[in-house]
């Protein structure tokens, strides 16, 4: 690449470019000697600067693990792009519906007492959803991969904090999907949820959805 065209290429990237010094005269008295560019060291140390800088943002941990961070929750991912088109039924694959007891056996099952034992009981792949008359409480361990996909913007998320621990409110109806413990997005499963409220109990991740109002979640959730 000649001093014209990387001049050029930074120019269309807002960089301003010192102009050279005028040196017109030492090169005149210096003919015999090879030519030399004083602003191609410049143009080079910004190209390396940027360079840098696009290669922090490609490949530090630090800068990925910090997105990441934004954008996941207790093992739930938090989408502001377009969600996908929804089934006509829902289906979760491989959803059956099984005994208390046997969810017992399964998983760590939280059963916060305001809610008492559920109606019906279901379990697909890496969640357990226990249904309620109005209500649903899934639940999953959430230190891993996600198992949920959210679809809602971050100004429709309210963040709480209920005895030292962090609670996450989303008070709109909003789409949400399941993920296979592969990471396999199943649109199959997209379906609108509810008011929600998120948090975690040790290891475990707990959705309460349905139509109440804050208050009224957190009554059912810590009591």
């Amino acid at each position: 690449m000649t001093d014209d065209q990387l001049e050029a290429a930074l120019r269309q990237l807002n960089i301003d470019v010192p102009e050279p010094p005028d040196v017109q005269a030492e090169v005149r008295a210096r003919l015999s000697e090879p030519r030399r560019s004083v602003l191609r060291p410049i143009l080079v140390a910004a190209a390396a600067v940027l360079l840098a800088f696009g290669l922090v943002f490609a490949v530090s941990p630090d800068v990925r693990a910090a997105v990441a961070e934004f954008l996941r929750f207790a093992g739930i991912e938090f989408r502001q792009d377009a969600p996908p088109p929804m089934p006509s039924i829902p289906m979760v694959p491989g959803e059956r519906t099984i005994s208390l007891a046997e969810a017992r056996q399964l998983f760590d099952v939280k059963l916060p007492p305001a809610l008492g034992e559920p109606v019906e009981v279901r379990v697909s792949d890496r969640v357990l959803s226990l249904l309620y008359n109005g209500k649903r409480l899934d639940e999953f361990e959430g230190d891993f991969r996600p198992a949920m996909a959210k679809f809602a913007n971050e100004q429709d998320i309210e963040h709480l904090t209920v005895d030292g621990r962090e609670v996450l409110w989303i008070p709109r109806p909003h789409e949400v999907l399941f993920i296979n413990r592969h990471g396999r997005y199943q649109n199959e499963s997209a379906r609108m949820s509810g008011k929600t409220l998120i948090w975690q109990d040790g290891a475990v991740t707990l959705r309460l959805e349905g139509d109440f109002s804050k208050e009224e979640a957190l009554r059912l959730a810590f009591g």
